[in-house]
């Protein structure tokens, strides 16, 4: 089974991708990372697709990073790190850089990783008791992407949510500027598609015309290279002590007991 699902809706122009792992909290790995970025170029090269909506299955959007990664399978070297996080952010830059706008629609979790996949996409509706953290650098390391969080939140509220903000329901994630809306979750579904819809209603050369030149304008204020700069001190993080013990940790008491233990002081 696929861990991305995409389909097209014809009549209505718009195209979807779901991140597809519901036993694994839609947790990203390397392969959900490439079906995702192979999922947006096939819609983005399908001219029948105007707007794509990009969702999670079953009880959220996504838990971010998979943590329940093999010890063997990690990085054998620092520069073995940093080439797959290069990688890997260049492959979810695909969603950023392609012509084809994109609206996440956010529901229950979103976390870490998650998050910095909704700031790639164009729109972001929430449902108002979603929940946004980002626990990572709590632990381990710091995020390939969590230097782009200052283009949405600024750079105060950037280091608020960073480190001392246990979660933000959709509420106040929209409040924050972290998403477009947030709306009640039996609403969700028919907001994102009357946006989709709106979008879609719109000529394609001037959708694709007036992405690029907006992205042109966040790369000159420096966005992309936040987004790589930020593998390279993700990597320099898993060298450091802080990432050691939490792999001590978590081998020495599981994960669910490394993550009960680290978030803690965190608690509301």
């Amino acid at each position: 089974m696929p861990n991305v699902d995409l389909t097209v809706d014809e009549a209505r122009a718009v195209g979807s991708m779901a991140i597809n792992r519901p036993d694994r909290a839609n947790a990203i790995d390397d392969r959900t990372i490439n079906e995702l970025s192979d999922a947006y170029r096939l819609l983005d090269s399908d001219r029948r697709v105007k707007v794509i909506i990009l969702s999670g299955t079953g009880k959220g959007f996504c838990s971010g990073h998979d943590l329940m990664i093999d010890p063997s399978e990690r990085p054998q070297t620092t520069m073995d790190d940093i080439d797959i996080l290069v990688r890997q952010n260049h492959r979810l830059l695909d969603i950023y850089t392609g012509d084809t706008p994109v609206i996440a629609k956010v529901h229950g979790y979103c976390l870490g990783a998650a998050v910095e996949l909704v700031l790639l996409c164009d729109l972001s509706v929430a449902a108002l008791d979603s929940r946004f953290a980002h626990p990572a650098i709590r632990g381990a390391g710091g995020s390939p992407n969590s230097l782009t969080y200052p283009f949405a939140l600024g750079f105060s509220k950037a280091k608020e949510y960073l480190w001392t903000t246990p979660q933000l329901s959709g509420r106040e994630a929209a409040e924050w500027n972290l998403v477009n809306r947030a709306v009640a979750s039996d609403e969700l579904d028919g907001f994102v598609n009357v946006w989709a819809d709106r979008i879609a209603s719109m000529p394609q050369e001037n959708i694709r015309l007036m992405r690029r030149g907006l992205r042109r304008l966040q790369d000159m204020m420096g966005f992309r290279e936040a987004a790589e700069m930020g593998a390279d001190l993700d990597a320099l993080g898993h060298t450091g002590p802080a990432t050691q013990r939490w792999r001590d940790t978590v081998q020495r008491v599981g994960l669910k007991e490394a993550v009960r233990l680290r978030d803690l002081p965190f608690k509301p």
